[in-house]
């Protein structure tokens, strides 16, 4: 059973064939496609503001108490 966090992280690691491969089982596990989009934009979106925030010289431990896992 695959979840959509694995397939972030295949598509955020350029990783195509594990990629495709868990969006092969989350579709198998009914799984809206307008719902891995939407999960996807958030990751997107979360990543870019983490760079940004790096960019603006924030350290490490600053953006990462703002993005706990």
């Amino acid at each position: 059973k695959s979840t959509m966090w694995q397939f972030s992280d295949a598509f955020i690691q350029k990783n195509t064939k594990e990629a495709i491969r868990i969006l092969q089982q989350l579709e198998q596990q009914d799984v809206h496609h307008l719902v891995i989009v939407r999960h996807l934009r958030n990751i997107i979106h979360q990543a870019l503001e983490m760079r940004e925030l790096a960019d603006d010289g924030v350290s490490l431990a600053d953006i990462s108490s703002r993005f706990p896992q």
